[in-house]
């Protein structure tokens, strides 16, 4: 997620894509292999509603109770492609959510992406949002006046009741997760949680993941929460490394005495922020696709679990320039994975079976930066249960 401007340096994009992973922990149970060409979904040369309507975040998609499939690749001006299945969506320029951009990080409501979606009957449609508090843009609170050292990150949720069309804020307070830390402009550089995965279900609770930085008692890493009552945005509970018993706190409404009850616990095996979440029909198996670099090696990786909670090694599915790592005069760089299935029985998309689409954004380079001219595309690739 970028701040309005032309993106001149690209330290402001590697905290979402971690570290290199260690050395395979499993076999990831099945092979994901790419198996055609390249389609283009969102052409921001032809499509854009405005110069900075791009895809900064993962495609997601979800299906309304008359059928139509919404997809989702968001920036903080939120617009959706709608259409009778995925492949057939298109753009769509109104805006369906937008960060209310209050002054005060203590509001938790500056600039928004809808980041995950969930629904049971396509009326009612819930979404996690990764929501930035930009200092930069108030120098009188963070003098800094840089976008990284600035940077306040939080999970929020949203609610459509409209089948998708517009959204809003969950309550007036619709803090899911945020550090037990206030903002703090000596502390020079980001904090909070980022991106969240998309919502799948899974024993009777809805899951998702988010990526944090190291900050105090809260760890680095990929971390897995969970609710049973998606409605509640309090409700939401983070693995604390044996249980779900980690209750975000609100630093701006409460004092914490002991932060290190408020942070969650990383999962082993994933170092890299997680773009999606799905569940394999056939083997069981949830597969998580990340953006990543392993031994140099640079490109779109996979995951397996049988639970949600314990990972297979990463493996590669194609090698690709890494746009947290571009340098000008490389080809194109990639970044914001997700698997989809068109065919998923699901009304959120949380299933694969077969034959799916890897969804990316696909940055055009102009001249040495990286700015808005980005495009959403999608690779066909097979999902095949290794024997």
């Amino acid at each position: 997620m970028f701040p309005k401007r032309a993106i001149s340096s690209l330290a402001a994009v590697l905290l979402l894509q971690g570290v290199p992973a260690g050395a395979p922990a499993a076999e990831p149970g099945v092979a994901i292999a790419v198996t055609g060409p390249e389609e283009v979904v969102f052409r921001h040369a032809a499509d854009a509603c405005d110069l900075w309507h791009i895809p900064d975040a993962p495609a997601r998609a979800f299906r309304d109770a008359a059928g139509t499939v919404h997809l989702v690749a968001a920036h903080d001006v939120n617009r959706a492609m709608t259409g009778p299945d995925l492949n057939r969506v298109r753009v769509d320029c109104r805006v369906i959510f937008e960060g209310a951009h209050r002054d005060d990080p203590a509001q938790f409501d500056d600039r928004a992406w809808l980041a995950g979606f969930y629904t049971v009957d396509g009326r009612t449609v819930h979404a996690l949002v990764h929501n930035e508090w930009q200092g930069h843009r108030r120098p009188d609170r963070c003098p800094a006046a840089t976008y990284m050292r600035c940077w306040y990150n939080a999970v929020t949720a949203a609610v459509s009741r409209d089948g998708g069309y517009r959204f809003e804020r969950a309550g007036k307070h619709a803090l899911v997760a945020a550090l037990p830390y206030r903002f703090d402009s000596a502390s020079g550089r980001h904090a909070g949680y980022f991106g969240p995965s998309n919502i799948v279900r899974h024993a009777g609770h809805f899951y998702a993941m988010i990526f944090t930085e190291r900050r105090g008692a809260q760890q680095r890493g990929v971390c897995l929460i969970r609710t049973a009552d998606l409605g509640k945005p309090g409700a939401w509970r983070a693995w604390d490394g044996g249980g779900f018993t980690v209750a975000f706190a609100d630093p701006y409404r409460q004092e914490v005495a002991s932060p290190d009850r408020h942070v969650c616990r990383p999962l082993p095996g994933l170092s890299h922020a997680v773009g999606s979440v799905t569940r394999d029909e056939a083997t069981g198996l949830f597969i998580a696709v990340l953006l990543g670099a392993r031994e140099g090696e640079t490109g779109l990786f996979y995951a397996t679990s049988p639970d949600l909670l314990s990972w297979s090694g990463m493996r590669l599915i194609l090698r690709a320039p890494h746009f947290g790592r571009w340098r000008c005069g490389e080809p194109s760089p990639v970044g914001y994975p997700s698997l989809l299935d068109p065919d998923s029985p699901s009304a959120s998309f949380e299933t694969v079976s077969g034959e799916a689409f890897l969804y990316l954004t696909r940055f055009n380079p102009e001249g040495c930066r990286l700015g808005p001219d980005r495009d959403l595309v999608r690779l066909p690739v097979t999902v095949t249960p290794l024997r």
